[in-house]
């Protein structure tokens, strides 16, 4: 299914990679319009979890932990596939009420949550994708910023969340495993 075969930080080459997934997050407003992602991760670069300013998953390093992706890619020492073998592509979904203009800008304005959690992000090896969708159900008044500060908060929450959550498979080993 969805989100089995994928890998994080494999700028290092695949065989250094951690597992990657599915996650998802909601959110909330004030209005009590949600706002929610689902993403399955497969991204080359690595997780960096934004909300502790450190590397959730990466590169694995020989004596444990992780190499700084980014640090990697600018010391010459990546090593990635190219391709479509690497994809993070994702759903933002509101139940506001909202134009089809309002729903593309939430998919574009959700690309900063992929780049909030993934480093590198949107790289020449990446085929990163996210889509957005409304129902209308809540039907309160919008507030578009406040949409879209929420569709980037969800999607970089999920982004960490499919990685903490999955499980090691085929010999890539989860960031749970490793103890990180």
């Amino acid at each position: 299914g969805a989100g089995t075969g994928a890998v994080v930080g494999k700028l290092g080459g695949r065989e250094r990679g951690v597992k990657g997934g599915i996650g998802s997050a909601v959110i909330t407003l004030s209005t009590g319009q949600t706002v929610a992602a689902a993403v399955a991760v497969n991204a080359v670069g690595g997780i960096w979890d934004y909300t502790k300013g450190q590397i959730l998953a990466g590169p694995r390093k020989a004596g444990g932990g992780f190499d700084d992706s980014v640090e990697l890619l600018l010391q010459g020492g990546a090593n990635a596939e190219a391709g479509p073998v690497n994809t993070t592509i994702g759903l933002v979904a509101t139940d506001a009420w909202i134009t089809k203009e309002d729903a593309n800008y939430l998919a574009r304005i959700s690309h900063d949550g992929l780049a909030l959690a993934i480093r590198p992000c949107h790289t020449d090896r990446d085929g990163d994708t996210m889509f957005a969708m409304a129902t209308g159900h809540n039907q309160s008044t919008v507030d578009l910023t406040a949409l879209g500060a929420a569709a980037v908060e969800v999607t970089a929450q999920a982004v960490l969340r499919a990685v903490r959550l999955a499980t090691g498979l085929g010999g890539i080993p989860s960031v749970s495993e490793l103890g990180a």
